[in-house]
């Protein structure tokens, strides 16, 4: 602040706009205005209100605008903008041209191509001049996306045509349907954009020789996606990939599905099913993998050492980061951030070591391959189907496959499920009555053409049923839908987030005498249910919660008692024992995270959790499981998402017996970050996690009944099914908000 030197010169603001930008890749939107406003006052008051820096702070307002969904306030800034930029006569014409793209974008945004048009064409007339320029791409991939949506295909093509043009250096205007195997760009993201969008431009002309010219259109994105995905370390790199993975997957979907109802050529539906799962888990399946290979690799321990040391000091960062950010600790995001930087370069450095000590290390990170429909059908049994949902934009489909076939359905994408999964979990969590006419309606729309397709596959009453959520079903407790009965008196139901990860997983055999570890706080003493310092930021959340449930909770300055835990813990851990499995448990003051910090997980089959959890859907990194208090203890008493990656685990089993445990933050392209996917990357099989704020009492029998199933013999997802149907013939926990939160996810 004192540097006036920088100030007259304008360099401040330019920190103000890169700190507002950075908050703005972050999504934190306020935030972001807050520095670019200070930005663009700034100028004003150092150039006065017509200069070329006040201009440039405008439209960059406008961008965080658009980012935001407030379009019209976004058109605003950005017309202000021009509206400078226009009057500065030795203005770079480059700077006008680019505010002509923003403005256009915003107006397709809004759905008014023929707005979009007029500022594109202007934008066009600046970047016509030149041969191979990432504006003059950008610019004709927004024509092109315009005259699209007025239906003038010749016109659309004609300009993706020339996007491809501009950007590939490499190109031959002799075939210009065909892009060099590994061509030289100048914009990844423009060029698999224009091949994409060439091939909706095929699909809409709808004839067989058009819709096999789109296919190539979208073979040709998958290598150039395949071939970058590696390349994309960075959270703001990811999120541009998994954008440009649901539009690929929305445009195939669309394309097979049309060339399916054409020719009846199965081989279709089975490239539907490689569209579907590109918009699934693909950087979990990804970052396992890499997991896996490290472990097999041949690299010096001194190097494996201190990847897993950086990857810990990452971890624990992050959430340091996630922290200061939520209290707007902006001194100390700063001084985080810079530490940040500095590990990521030693891990990256160490990384690049290791890929050069073991070239099968090498090889893994430079080629992820996602299985077929067919690989994945041999890990289902003969009475086990699988059921993918696809939930796009414009794209709603339903995979339904078994052992032999593979079914696609299609669902109306005009329905807002978003909105009736909302109003249905409220109703259950509520406990209304009304859930019942909520239900049949989300029956119909998504469960009555999974019973349809599987006639035609002829199972029409499989044992079991695996479920693929995407979007706002990663919400949903399917075993609660059913017009005449819950789907889970029919089916044993389990999920798994993409199918890629159940072939991952593999066929698993059950050991004879599973060995088991579980920690239940209980809370039930002035030593454990203190409120340590590291728990006051969730006070807040904690006064909302209700004191018979798992979630965080007060009552008073203490830690709500979870007595339901103990009961839980000792009945399983009996269970155990009288099959002579080894068992090992902690409670109260003993379930503490030193102990998990030390490795007590890593030789377990089942792993028990039973305590208070939390999720912080904005700052994923913050969620966790609450263990004993301890202020002598120089661990916090917090086990957050964070720290559990960091675990070595090979648990068959994780059973989280806490609140909203199955819950995350929302990725595009990834569903949902949480404590469910930290523990099946940390090694875990299979996760046991719960939808929304559990009740002590019906936790504590449904997981003892559990267990007795499953150590019985039967395997998790019948052993979870049963166990349900007990509380629902029961008289106090018949109703779903009790049996159905707890869902399993895994291989089974």
């Amino acid at each position: 602040l004192d540097a006036t030197g920088y100030v007259k010169d304008g360099y401040y603001g330019g920190i103000l706009e890169a700190i507002g930008m950075a908050y703005q890749e972050l999504r934190t939107i306020d935030q972001s205005l807050i520095y670019k406003q200070q930005a663009k006052e700034l100028y004003q008051q150092l150039f006065g209100v017509n200069h070329a820096y006040v201009a440039a702070a405008l439209g960059n307002i406008g961008l965080t605008y658009e980012v935001d969904g407030n379009y019209d306030q976004a058109l605003d800034y950005l017309n202000q903008s021009i509206v400078l930029l226009s009057k500065d006569k030795e203005l770079n014409k480059t700077e006008l041209g680019i505010a002509f793209i923003d403005l256009g974008r915003v107006y397709l945004l809004k759905n008014n191509p023929k707005e979009a048009v007029v500022y594109l064409e202007k934008a066009r007339t600046t970047f016509d001049g030149e041969t191979k320029n990432r504006n003059k791409a950008k610019v004709y991939n927004e024509l092109g996306a315009a005259y699209f949506l007025l239906h003038e295909l010749n016109q659309s093509m004609a300009c993706f045509q020339k996007a491809v043009t501009a950007n590939v250096v490499d190109f031959e205007e002799v075939n210009p349907d065909v892009i060099p195997s590994q061509p030289v760009y100048l914009d990844y993201y423009q060029l698999v954009t224009s091949c994409i969008s060439k091939a909706n431009v095929y699909r809409v002309k709808g004839d067989k020789i058009s819709l096999l010219k789109g296919l190539a259109q979208l073979e040709a994105a998958d290598q150039l996606l395949k071939q970058t995905v590696v390349d994309f370390n960075n959270p703001v790199d990811r999120l541009a990939l998994s954008r440009l993975n649901t539009f690929y997957t929305e445009a195939g979907l669309q394309l097979v599905d049309q060339l399916y109802r054409l020719t009846k050529e199965e081989t279709y539906i089975e490239k539907a099913f490689y569209f579907s799962e590109r918009s699934k888990a693909n950087q979990l399946f990804s970052d396992i993998q890499v997991s896996k290979a490290v472990a097999l690799a041949r690299v010096p321990k001194a190097l494996l050492a201190r990847r897993s040391d950086l990857v810990i000091q990452l971890n624990t960062l992050h959430q340091q980061i996630a922290s200061a950010t939520s209290e707007q600790n902006q001194p100390l995001v700063v001084k985080l951030r810079a530490q940040e930087l500095d590990l990521t370069r030693e891990y990256e450095s160490v990384l690049a070591k290791m890929n050069e000590a073991s070239p099968r290390l090498g090889l893994v990170n430079r080629k992820m391959v996602l299985p077929t429909w067919k690989e994945v059908s041999k890990t289902l049994d003969a009475k086990t189907v699988f059921v993918s949902y696809s939930m796009v934009d414009s794209a709603k489909y339903i995979l339904i496959g078994s052992q032999s076939k593979l079914v696609l359905k299609k669902i109306d994408a005009k329905v807002n499920l978003d909105r009736l999964i909302r109003g249905y979990m409220n109703q259950i969590k509520t406990q209304q009555d009304l859930y019942h006419q909520t239900a049949e309606k989300l029956t119909g729309i998504l469960w009555t053409p999974v019973e349809e397709a599987l006639l035609t596959l002829g199972l029409p009453s499989p044992d079991k049923i695996i479920i693929v959520p995407e979007g706002p079903l990663h919400y949903l407790p399917f075993e609660t839908l059913g017009k005449d009965h819950f789907l889970i008196e029919k089916y044993a139901l389990y999920y798994s987030f993409s199918g890629a990860l159940l072939v991952d997983a593999g066929k698993q055999g059950q050991p004879a005498k599973p060995s088991f570890i579980a920690m239940a706080p209980v809370f039930e003493d002035k030593e454990t249910n203190f409120v340590n310092t590291s728990c006051e930021r969730f006070v807040e959340y904690a006064k909302k919660t209700d004191n018979t449930s798992r979630a965080f909770s007060l009552n008073g300055e203490y830690i709500t008692p979870l007595p339901g835990t103990r009961t839980e813990v000792e009945a399983i851990n009996q269970v155990h024992l009288s099959i002579g499995s080894v068992t090992r448990s902690f409670i109260e003051e003993t379930a503490n995270e030193e102990h998990i910090k030390k490795g007590e997980l890593e030789h377990f089959d089942y792993i028990h959790l039973a305590t208070h959890g939390f999720v912080n859907s904005q700052y994923p990194e913050l969620s966790g499981l609450l263990l004993a208090q301890d202020a002598n203890s120089p661990e916090d008493g917090i086990l957050y998402s964070g720290e559990i990656l960091g675990l070595k685990l090979n648990a068959q089993l994780v059973t989280l017996s806490a609140c909203e445990t199955a819950l995350g933050k929302k990725v595009e392209g990834e569903g949902t970050r949480g404590l469910a996917t930290a523990f099946l990357f940390a090694g875990a099989r299979n996760v046991v996690a719960s939808l929304w704020k559990v009740s002590d009492a019906s936790t504590a029998e449904l997981m003892i009944d559990f267990y007795t199933e499953m150590l019985t013999g039967k395997d998790k997802a019948t052993a979870l099914k049963l166990a349900k149907l007990k509380l629902i013939h029961s008289d106090h926990f018949s109703h779903p908000y009790y049996w159905s939160p707890f869902i399993q996810i895994g291989g089974n």
